[in-house]
């Protein structure tokens, strides 16, 4: 990044309004923190997230990302974001599959997977609809997000045939990380819910130095389980999409749109956000669940279940 681009996200932090907006789960009682973060009411912690101001992922012609999954709740409404990580595994926020959470799809929520349009999903020929048999939350995750560790395995009830991506290794440096996009369906900036798969491509990863400083999250990050990324264009995650995931998406020449699938590198899903902010005027950067933090557990538990 540029040090024009690093000077304007260091005065954004400085002069950033605090708090949380999250998906489920989240600090409770009347918990005020040091760096001014006020958890009084947990309820606001407890909505969803999705893309404002993204554009359409190349789907129709191409299924680019074949492997975004819709979460649906018991009245068959679009309620979180997944990703395939193996034939029979997706990966989501737990938050999502938390039976203690606001808005929580259950521990076996049908997902979609390969759609490109969310209610033409059961109409399209290359999505599938697959029950969920189980979820496993990761053992670390008490239901306040944060602790860390909001992230949970979907064990599919039949195999997928879908392209996925990696996992990260276990040391990866994120920092390093280009082409990334947070992909999600949901409300924009008017308002309105996006059909159609939308995808945040101006995204930068913010430094933990920055992103642990007083300023902004302070304390509340733990490096080694979260990475903090903010768009610079105004694309930010917004009400729908909590657990869908952050990529490093293969892009020949820089042109996503002509990479493949199982080249991408999946970096971490979406966990929280600021509370009481419009889409696509939040401050301070949006919060994902590392999944390099919790490779081996992840491999462990697909290998054993």
């Amino acid at each position: 990044m540029a040090a024009s681009a690093w000077a304007a996200l260091a005065l954004m932090i400085c002069v950033a309004c605090r708090g949380v907006w999250a998906s489920g789960g989240g600090a409770s009682g009347s918990q005020v923190a040091e760096n001014g973060i006020n958890w009084e009411d947990a309820a606001a912690l407890q909505r969803q997230l999705l893309i404002a101001d993204g554009r359409d992922a190349p789907c129709e012609m191409t299924r680019r990302f074949p492997y975004m999954a819709s979460l649906r709740n018991a009245n068959g409404t679009h309620a979180c974001g997944a990703v395939l990580v193996d034939s029979l595994w997706l990966v989501t926020a737990a938050h999502c599959v938390d039976p203690q959470a606001r808005n929580t799809v259950g521990r076996t929520p049908v997902a979609v997977i390969g759609a490109c349009q969310l209610e033409d999903a059961e109409n399209d020929d290359e999505a599938e609809v697959v029950q969920v048999e189980t979820s496993i939350m990761h053992p670390m995750y008490t239901g306040d997000l944060l602790n860390g560790y909001d992230v949970a395995l979907l064990k599919l009830s039949e195999a997928s045939e879908k392209s996925f991506p990696v996992l990260p290794e276990k040391d990866d440096d994120t920092l390093s990380s280009e082409n990334l996009v947070v992909l999600g369906w949901g409300q924009q900036r008017d308002g309105t819910m996006a059909d159609f798969l939308q995808m945040a491509d101006e995204v930068d990863i913010i430094p933990p130095v920055l992103c642990t400083s007083s300023d902004s999250w302070g304390s509340f990050i733990d490096p080694d389980q979260m990475i903090c990324a903010m768009g610079f264009q105004g694309q930010d995650v917004c009400t729908g999409d909590g657990g869908g995931p952050l990529v490093s998406a293969f892009a020949p020449e820089g042109v996503i749109e002509d990479g493949v699938p199982v080249v991408d590198i999946v970096l971490g899903v979406v966990s929280f956000a600021e509370a009481d902010k419009a889409c696509g005027e939040q401050k301070l950067p949006t919060v994902f669940a590392r999944l390099s933090g919790v490779r081996e557990w992840i491999v462990s538990t697909m290998a054993t279940r």
